[in-house]
């Protein structure tokens, strides 16, 4: 299952074929989509009735969320974020599934239509959602995978997908390097 925002809804023309989805179909994984486009973390928690009782019949659910609560302040801390990535955890888990997040993918805005780097406009949040991916790759005790072992009771978070390093670039186009510990 493919659950979260528009990087697994898709939108537009592409509706229902969201880059998990598409990832999913391309190696031959039947999958169900769950996603919708500007989803947060709020409605994967309290809305979505039909997507969280589906999880129950599903092997493996693969989110991605958490830009739009950043975009609209919604989560404005690093702590706020881990708390609410908890409890999506919590309302999708069950003894029989296991859950894998992604790193959250960049946004900017362009005056250029993307031809160049430079002439992109990094969002307000952007500090915040290298936060947050640096604690999803974070694999030392202080990261996401130590978190979700110690607080989530059922299921059981067994990845974090990082589609997200092969996108971000400096300014001047080069690679965005990291440290063992994502950093």
């Amino acid at each position: 299952m493919a659950a979260g925002d528009s990087v697994s809804a898709g939108f537009g023309k592409a509706a229902g074929l969201g880059l998990i989805a598409k990832a999913a179909e391309k190696h031959g994984i039947a999958n169900h989509n769950d996603g919708l486009p500007a989803s947060t973390t709020f409605n994967l928690i309290n809305n979505f009735q039909g997507a969280r009782t589906l999880a129950k019949y599903v092997n493996y659910i693969v989110f991605h969320t958490g830009s739009k609560d950043s975009a609209t302040s919604a989560i404005t801390t690093l702590d706020q974020f881990k708390t609410e990535l908890l409890q999506v955890a919590k309302a999708y888990s069950c003894k029989s599934n296991r859950l894998t997040f992604n790193t959250i993918l960049p946004r900017t805005a362009t005056t250029d239509s993307c031809a160049t780097y430079a002439n992109r406009t990094k969002p307000s949040w952007e500090a915040l959602r290298i936060q947050e991916n640096n604690w999803l790759r974070d694999k030392t005790s202080a990261g996401d995978m130590a978190y979700f072992a110690v607080n989530l009771k059922i299921g059981k978070v067994i990845a974090i997908n990082d589609p997200t390093v092969q996108m971000e670039r400096n300014a001047d186009g080069t690679a965005v390097v990291m440290d063992s510990n994502g950093k």
